[in-house]
């Protein structure tokens, strides 16, 4: 800026040299005109005569080599002017490179959250992929599930899921299930579908239930170790105190339920506990 002002104050004194040697111009040019009719009247002599023709040349040239200069002067203030803005704009685009190499170094996490934990001291030496920070994102929980290594197979992403916190169900879907099994259960991960409940906290316990597959208006019965024990294939039905062996038919099995496709009816009263002891006799009788 100074640098402009200075530009500025150098060609207002050029043009006020040119504007002064104008008028000296004017002045001499009149003062030649005077000289020839003075002359022509006889009134002077040669010598003042050609000085006047002189000081009109003089006058002429000097003023010529004044706008020469002054437009000289204003293109060179014009090119240091420039040279200026660039080496601002240079040391802008420093100033910019070096906020990128500032935000290159900026850790953001992927989620909006609070940090739950830090693994690394301050200016401890990291790799790439290592875990520098524990970020919990309180707007998007995650549930930890173990599930048995015998439904891991027909468990996958986007598995429907009913969470049960504080006697309330909400929606949720299976987001990621483990590839190794650790003690016969596989780790999966479910996330609610839709907003979280109000008041839930990190590491808190719920109630989760995995829909593998809907089959509505169908019979079914609590399952137990019936199921195991007759392989699937028969069940102890009750008649007042008596109990008879009869075969069946399951279905679909799940962790609490268990479908009867054939052998029983809507109503029939079965043994679901362990039958082992009764050593698959074909009727026995229950004593109250």
């Amino acid at each position: 800026d100074r640098r402009k002002i200075q530009s500025r104050q150098t060609e207002l004194q050029n043009q006020q040299d040119i504007d002064l040697l104008d008028v000296q111009l004017q002045s001499a040019a009149r003062a030649r005109v005077r000289a020839e009719k003075t002359r022509e009247m006889g009134l002077i002599d040669m010598v003042a005569y050609e000085k006047a023709q002189d000081d009109h040349t003089i006058k002429i040239s000097e003023l010529k080599h004044a706008r020469e200069k002054a437009a000289l002067e204003k293109d060179n203030l014009q090119i240091e002017a420039g040279n200026q803005q660039l080496l601002v704009d240079r040391q802008q685009l420093q100033v910019e490179d070096l906020r990128r190499q500032v935000a290159l170094l900026t850790i953001r996490s992927p989620v909006d959250g609070l940090v739950a934990r830090r693994d690394v001291a301050e200016q401890d030496a990291v790799t790439r992929g290592q875990a520098l920070l524990g970020v919990v994102d309180l707007s998007a929980f995650e549930i930890e599930i173990q599930i048995p290594e015998s439904y891991a197979d027909e468990i996958g992403l986007d598995t429907a899921a009913v969470i049960k916190y504080d006697s309330i169900d909400y929606p949720g879907k299976v987001t990621r299930v483990s590839p190794e099994v650790t003690g016969s259960q596989v780790r999966g991960l479910v996330r609610f579908d839709g907003a979280s409940p109000k008041g839930l906290k990190q590491n808190q316990a719920v109630s989760v239930r995995l829909l593998i597959d809907r089959r509505p208006n169908v019979l079914k019965v609590a399952r137990g170790p019936f199921l195991e024990d007759g392989g699937g294939r028969q069940a102890y039905v009750l008649d007042g105190d008596l109990a008879t062996l009869t075969p069946i038919q399951v279905g679909a099995v799940s962790i609490g339920e268990v479908e009867i496709v054939s052998g029983l009816e809507e109503g029939d009263r079965i043994i679901i506990s362990d039958v082992t002891r009764f050593e698959k006799a074909e009727t026995i009788l229950i004593r109250r």
